[in-house]
């Protein structure tokens, strides 16, 4: 039987990797990795292998659809917080599960776009983009 996934499992990985995602979307992820179980079952993978190729696709599921890495958070009542998108996460996560999975059993799961750096801009960046256009868009009416 192929080792199952909790999404605790999967929520716990992504925080400790310091990615955050929904619930509702990290429990589909969950199931997506679950329709591997035949093929995982078939693999003569290692319950435990099998447990980490699930935790890796459900990271790299994660982040190919838009999660944030937490780079810093505020609070006492300040509240803010930054995040960053690292462009190299989603191929690192690609290249350990790869390592671990040479029959390719999850090779179907895994996402076949690259995201390129410019896809890949905080919120806070397309803010201060968009500051900076109406900024210039109002001296350029002054002037």
């Amino acid at each position: 039987m192929a080792a199952e996934i909790e999404l605790s499992e999967a929520r716990t990985t992504l925080d400790e990797l310091g990615f955050t995602s929904p619930n509702s979307l990290l429990e589909l992820y969950v199931q997506q990795t679950n329709t591997l179980d035949q093929a995982l079952n078939k693999s003569g993978y290692s319950e435990e292998t099998q447990k980490l190729i699930k935790l890796y696709l459900v990271a790299i599921l994660a982040i190919s659809s838009g999660a944030r890495r937490i780079k810093s958070e505020g609070a006492p009542s300040g509240a803010s917080r930054t995040f960053e998108y690292d462009p190299n996460a989603l191929d690192n996560l690609k290249s350990a599960i790869r390592s671990i999975d040479p029959k390719g059993c999850a090779e179907s799961l895994l996402p076949k776009i690259k995201l390129s750096a410019f896809s890949m801009w905080s919120e806070a960046a397309n803010v201060k983009f968009i500051e900076l256009v109406l900024h210039r868009k109002s001296h350029a009416l002054a002037g």
